[in-house]
């Protein structure tokens, strides 16, 4: 069900390394929230150049230690959270949203030792139980782009990761670091690098890209999504 921060579902981020979740990855190319910017983010989402859309994102560091990843736009009535400890390994997550038939979704999970629960629900229908087994280090899938952005980021590198949604399952992220970009939006004019990844699903393929600060901590600037929607920096708080 995912298919951009928020929650993928609008439209239409150790796999080997408790470290790192890369093979033979060193500790500069492996997935750490500490390198992102903690704070409220204001997004426009724009589409053939109009605004569509607005959402905020707050990304959060827990007195545990743990990261906490939100994400609200009114319009939809979506809200969606993901819990997650410094280096992706996910926690719970949560996400409560108006569908095209305009009856509400909700779903929550809870991660545990390459194993997730939960349980999922439309609106008039039964409550559907979630209990799968997952490979050692996925992502939950509503932060695959804040897990991608937390790496190293050096030019022509490659990664690669699983993520879990419940509908679709685990599926697996491959990506490669762009060059640097120079990006004009709402907030203001930033550096950036190119992250572009994509997420083969049991339904198909969906391509992203992503443009974030180059300088730490690092912040999501843009997002490009498959249906030619992209979502823009507007505010920092």
């Amino acid at each position: 069900m995912k298919k951009s921060i928020f929650a993928k579902l609008f439209v239409g981020f150790g796999l080997f390394n408790a470290a790192g979740f890369l093979v033979g990855a060193s500790p500069e190319h492996s997935f750490d929230a500490t390198r992102l910017r903690t704070g409220h983010f204001d997004y426009r989402m724009m589409k053939a150049g109009k605004e569509i859309a607005k959402f905020t994102v707050n990304v959060e560091k827990m007195a545990d230690g743990n990261f906490r990843f939100t994400g609200e736009a009114t319009v939809f009535n979506q809200k969606w959270e993901s819990i997650a400890t410094p280096m992706f390994q996910p926690i719970s997550a949560t996400l409560r949203m108006q569908l095209s038939d305009r009856k509400m979704y909700s779903m929550n999970l809870k991660y545990n030792d390459g194993h997730v629960t939960g349980s999922e629900q439309k609106e008039s229908s039964p409550t559907n139980k979630i209990e799968n087994d997952v490979p050692s280090g996925t992502i939950d899938q509503r932060i695959d782009w804040a897990a991608a952005m937390s790496r190293g980021l050096q030019t022509g590198d490659k990664f690669n990761f699983t993520v879990f949604d419940p509908a679709t399952g685990v599926s697996q992220v491959t990506g490669e670091i762009g060059g640097d970009e120079k990006i004009l939006v709402s907030a203001g004019t930033f550096d950036t690098i190119r992250i572009i990844y994509q997420i083969e699903k049991s339904r198909g393929t969906e391509r992203y890209e992503v443009f974030a600060t180059k300088d730490l901590p690092r912040m999501m600037v843009r997002e490009d999504f498959p249906d030619g929607t992209s979502s823009e920096l507007a505010d920092i708080k």
